[in-house]
């Protein structure tokens, strides 16, 4: 996993600065002090919010956004091959209302988010992403905060939906990670993450067939810290810390 996030964080570093993505319009910039006017395909003409800067890659695909600064940038959704990366510390992109992503892309596209703080205006009943559809969905180095529903919506209408959370830290939101099923199938594996003061659930899993796996991973200070429901699975590799809820259904040693 970290050789697969350390070359895609090189083949993203050349889409910066390449003048061969910049020229097939499929590498955008976003800033706060960006315009939303032009193809917005390098950092000196970056676009404001990530809808416009989105509607300017060509239909090949896929798809680089460069966050460039903190930005008020929501919402998108995503349909196709995507990735979005944080250029700086402390990147932020914030929603004043509705799902900061929404991912209906194809059944075997791959969504990535790498560097991002997502946040919402407080009192906004909403998502960070919400995941109709795809093949996988990564998250590396994500934090996510504040979201009137839940951090992570995965319930998928077609498909079978891989997600990834990565080094990630999602607290204080009312729930954390809800898996479900809407003619898809929903799988998490969370790795090295903090899932932290999320007031109804942690994680939560509902269905047969929809499982989460954690590993060196902390699930703490919410009503359900792991919430299984309706013959859902979770594995836990032994070096985790849950603190309420339900007990994972298998418990591995480290290997």
């Amino acid at each position: 996993m970290r050789k697969l996030l350390t070359g895609l964080i090189a083949v993203l570093g050349m889409a910066a600065t390449s003048p061969a993505f910049a020229g097939t319009n499929n590498a955008v910039f976003v800033s706060g002090a960006g315009t939303d006017t032009g193809i917005c395909n390098d950092k000196s003409v970056a676009c404001r919010t990530l809808a416009y800067a989105y509607s300017q890659t060509t239909t090949s695909s896929p798809v680089f956004i460069f966050v460039l600064d903190p930005d008020l940038a929501g919402p998108l959704t995503i349909t196709k091959p995507t990735y979005i990366l944080g250029l700086s510390p402390g990147s932020a992109l914030a929603v004043q209302s509705g799902d900061m992503f929404t991912v209906a892309a194809g059944t075997s596209d791959p969504v990535t988010i790498i560097g991002l703080q997502l946040v919402t205006l407080p009192g906004s009943q909403n998502n960070a992403l919400n995941i109709q559809s795809a093949g996988t969905v990564t998250l590396d180095h994500v934090s996510i905060s504040g979201f009137g529903n839940a951090a992570i919506n995965l319930v998928p209408t077609a498909g079978s939906v891989r997600l990834t959370v990565k080094s990630g830290f999602i607290h204080d939101n009312l729930n954390g990670v809800l898996l479900g099923s809407n003619g898809g199938s929903s799988h998490l594996k969370m790795f090295d993450s903090i899932v932290l003061s999320n007031t109804n659930a942690g994680v939560a899993v509902t269905g047969s067939g929809n499982n989460a796996l954690f590993s060196n991973t902390q699930l703490l200070g919410s009503t359900y810290a792991l919430e299984l429901l309706s013959g859902a699975q979770a594995t836990s590799y032994g070096n985790n810390v849950i603190t309420n809820g339900n007990a994972p259904t298998q418990v591995l040693p480290l290997q």
